[in-house]
This record gives structure tokens, sequence and C-alpha cells, in this order.
């Protein structure tokens, strides 16, 4: 196919460098194993750190430890899933497309502001229960809010074309 392939350990600087880390402008990390995403991690920052890094976490106590790493751009692979099935049942349940996907947006975006307060909060339990009771009362708050002023102009996700074609899709099934 064309696509140049490097098999091997990459923790290992050698493997980077013969890779193009070296000259890259951004690495992606999404391996199984979360220790081995924080080294490599720590490896990049040390031996590359002009690299942009991308990382997948599993949870959120992979997300808190990429955060302290200094990653700044964390990908949990469960939110997305958990949002993705969410909007979809909305729809099964006779929610037009728009306002699921309205839904998804509303609380992705309350996800990730909360997520640093969760964070900075983790390692003493009773304020992160604070925090984390906190976080739910604003977003249950949000989304009564967001349903009594179903507001056009909140909305920044898809193209209202798609978004269109998902319903009529909806009303034909």
């Amino acid at each position: 196919m064309g696509i140049k392939v490097y098999y091997g350990d990459a923790l290992r600087v050698d493997l980077l460098k013969s890779a193009g880390a070296d000259r890259a402008k951004l690495i992606v990390i999404a391996l199984d194993d979360s220790a081995q995403v924080l080294q490599l991690v720590n490896t990049v920052k040390k031996h590359f750190p002009h690299l942009h890094i991308v990382a997948r976490a599993h949870g959120l106590d992979d997300t808190y430890e990429l955060m302290d790493a200094g990653v700044l751009h964390v990908y949990r692979e469960t939110i997305d899933a958990s949002l993705r099935a969410g909007t979809d049942a909305l729809k099964i349940m006779g929610v037009r497309a728009y306002t699921a996907q309205r839904a998804y947006d509303l609380f992705l975006q309350h996800d990730e502001k909360s997520l640093k307060k969760m964070a900075a909060a983790r390692h003493d339990r009773k304020q992160y229960l604070n925090v984390l009771r906190k976080k739910i009362e604003e977003l249950e708050t949000l989304i009564q809010s967001d349903i009594h002023e179903n507001s056009i102009h909140t909305h920044t996700g898809r193209d209202m074309s798609e978004i269109r074609k998902e319903d009529e899709e909806a009303v034909e099934q």
C-alpha cells in the first residue's frame, strides 16, 4: 500500500529516530498498556521535546496521569464510545438527531471543563467526591436549562444537512 511501517519497541529512541521522530510534528500514542504509554510520553518529552503528543487514555486514572505528565491532548477511549451510544439511544427513543447531537456536545464540553478540577482533587477522597457531586449537579442544571431553552445557536457540532438526513432516516424507519 506504500505506507512505511516500523516494527519494534516504540520505547526505543533509535526506533523512534528511524521512524522520523526528529522531523515529525506530532506523535500519536495509542498503546494498550497504560504504563508503556507513560513511559513513551516520558521518552518523547526527553528526546523529542518538539513533538506534540496526542495520547489515548483508557479511563480517568490514565487520563489524570497523562495530564500530570504534561500531555495536552488526551483522548479517553471510553468517553467517545459512551457518548456515541447515548446519542444513538436518544435517537432510537425518538429524540431528533440535532437535539441528541447537542446533548452530546453539551456533555462533552462540560466533562472536559470539569476534568482539571477532578484531577486536582483526586488525591483527597473527600474533596474528589465533593467535586464529583458538584460536577453532576452542574451537569443536571445545564441539561435542564438546555432542554427548556431549545436554542439553535448553542449547537457547535455537525453540519445541519447531515443532521437533517439522519432525522429523515429516523422517520423512514
